[in-house]
């Protein structure tokens, strides 16, 4: 009883480039955003796009590529200097200083953000974009699909050390879609220090599943990882697969069954490239990691540094998938039948589209 994707070859291929966006086009009023993407943003094929048509690098200034490092300096390598002035306050402070500190600390964490919508519109955001060569890729009428369905939950994988696509995709739903989108992370990361700074560009909730029903249920669309903090322990492997930890989590598929929430299925190509990620071969690390609920690993990216590479980032959007019946106590065989329904889903939209971002020597493997 649920709506499987199509499997016929898809006739059309789109991609969205918004890296080409311009403040004159954050600008204008929604609908005429909305339809100047599509006019002059958007490019289709008739088939397949050639293999490697979307492997080039968008344009970007030296001043804009410094302002964006900056900006992930402050949110990813704040938290890991915050996190040794603790330990040195820890061991050579006084009382008085660890007391100074703490009350910083708290006010890091607990202290108001600004409203998220307009944020989604800043000039900041062009940067973003061209830092990352930022695009979405869909076929037929995939998006059409998930335009019509309200109160979606988008399932992003993989998470990579930073799930940048996912991330990116706060500012760009609100923006050039008439869809209200929430980014969903982890209780932990909204109150982390610094790192807490990127649900200001459209906002976020914790992905309990109360939450997730919550906002789906005012017609809100959320997007999560499904692979979570398992994710991050994923990367070390061949460099010809993609390592998505997904093989056995259906807490996603029972959810959409009991509360009737469409998942739309998607893969972040890119968020594994952005950072190398090294931990233990024991899975010690990970265990840590899932008991404290918040990630215990070691990572770099550009320059040796907490900095992401340039890699180029694209959003690949599949076909919603819709449970016919909603049941509280759904059986284990139908909770089976729509996880296997989302991986299809998450491995088809990258297996569409990965030769046309220069990915095509890679497989995805879901573990």
């Amino acid at each position: 009883h649920i709506v499987f994707q199509k499997n016929t070859m898809p006739q059309q291929w789109y991609c969205a480039e918004l890296w080409r966006t311009t403040p004159e086009v954050l600008d204008m009023p929604t609908e005429q955003r909305i339809r100047y993407v599509q006019e002059h943003m958007t490019f289709s094929s008739k088939g397949p796009f050639p293999a490697g048509a979307f492997d080039k690098k968008a344009a970007i200034t030296t001043g804009e590529s410094a302002l964006v490092l900056l900006f992930f300096f402050v949110i990813i390598g704040c938290p890991i200097l915050l996190l040794f002035i603790w330990l040195g306050a820890l061991i050579f402070g006084s009382w008085r200083s660890l007391a100074v500190l703490a009350f910083l600390t708290a006010a890091l964490a607990f202290h108001p953000l600004p409203d998220s919508l307009p944020l989604t519109r800043s000039r900041f955001t062009i940067m973003l974009y061209r830092y990352f060569s930022y695009r979405f890729m869909w076929v037929d009428d995939a998006k059409d699909q998930v335009s019509a369905c309200k109160g979606w939950i988008g399932a992003g994988a993989p998470h990579g050390v930073l799930p940048i696509a996912n991330f990116l995709s706060m500012p760009a739903i609100n923006a050039f879609t008439e869809s209200r989108f929430l980014g969903g992370g982890a209780s932990v990361t909204m109150k982390t220090p610094f790192l807490r700074y990127l649900t200001v560009f459209g906002g976020a909730i914790d992905v309990s599943a109360q939450s997730l029903s919550k906002a789906t249920s005012d017609g809100i669309c959320v997007g999560i990882v499904p692979d979570g903090i398992a994710g991050i322990f994923q990367q070390r492997g061949s460099r010809d697969k993609e390592r998505v930890a997904l093989k056995n989590r259906m807490g996603l598929a029972r959810l959409s069954l009991r509360k009737g929430i469409p998942i739309v299925p998607a893969y972040s190509l890119g968020n594994t490239a952005c950072f190398t990620a090294w931990y233990d071969s024991g899975g010690i690390m990970q265990a840590v990691s899932r008991r404290l609920r918040a990630s215990i690993f070691v990572f770099w990216g550009r320059f040796g540094l907490p900095l992401p590479h340039r890699a180029n980032i694209t959003m690949l959007i599949g076909p919603p998938i819709l449970p016919k019946e909603v049941t509280e106590n759904p059986s284990q065989e139908t909770v089976a039948e729509m996880h296997k329904a989302i991986l299809h889903g998450v491995s088809a939209a990258f297996d569409l589209h990965k030769d046309a971002c220069g990915w095509g020597d890679r497989t995805i493997e879901f573990v």
